[in-house]
Formats: C-alpha cells, sequence, structure tokens
C-alpha cells in the first residue's frame, strides 16, 4: 500500500472518527433513561493506532496530520 494512505507518524493504515452522536439522559429512580438522540454533523478522523489528529482540509491525496 502507498505511503500516501498511512499515518505520517506512526505507519498505521486505520484510523478511527470521533463519535458523532450522542445520547442525552436523564436520571430516574431506575438509572439513566435515554431521552433523546443527536447527531452531529461535523466529525474528526484520528489515526488508531498513536491517535494524532488527521487534518481533512489538507488530506487530498495523502494523509496530513494536524500540528
Amino acid at each position: 500500500m502507498s505511503q500516501n494512505f498511512n499515518c505520517p507518524d506512526c505507519g498505521s493504515s486505520q484510523f478511527v472518527t470521533e463519535p458523532n452522536q450522542y445520547d442525552i439522559l436523564e436520571f430516574s429512580s431506575n438509572g439513566f433513561e435515554v431521552v433523546d438522540s443527536e447527531t452531529i454533523d461535523d466529525y474528526k478522523v484520528f489515526c488508531r493506532e498513536c491517535g494524532v489528529e488527521v487534518d481533512l482540509i489538507k488530506s487530498t491525496k495523502k494523509i496530513v496530520c494536524k500540528g
């Protein structure tokens, strides 16, 4: 695989996103209960191995880390 598609810091080829959905909870006598779920339009991408954030704007033909 081309090095352009690997993390420039550690060489990993796997990336993960920051969760872009969360639950809104309320506490009741039974514990926490989900009252709603919301999705966030923006998301971030991180290297799965070292955790460095990927610069989504600059990463067009190769992976570029934020820094």
